[in-house]
């Protein structure tokens, strides 16, 4: 997972200073963005297929939640 970690980043940023030529002074940009959407794969690759047809719904939020 790491190294899957570190192979994104660097590409998430040689993309965003690169390609997009935006200006990340403090690297902010980089790391939040790249945390958003590799969270976002890794959660959707790694979530549990029982959690999806779960029939007590335990796994849904709720107002207390």
């Amino acid at each position: 997972m790491i190294a899957l970690e570190m192979i994104f980043y660097g590409l998430n940023k040689a993309v965003i200073l690169g390609v997009l030529h935006a200006v990340d002074l403090g690297g902010s940009m980089t790391i939040h963005m790249f945390g958003a959407y590799f969270g976002l794969t890794a959660t959707f690759f790694f979530k549990s297929r029982r959690a999806i047809t779960e029939s007590w719904e335990q796994s849904k939020g709720n107002y207390n939640s």
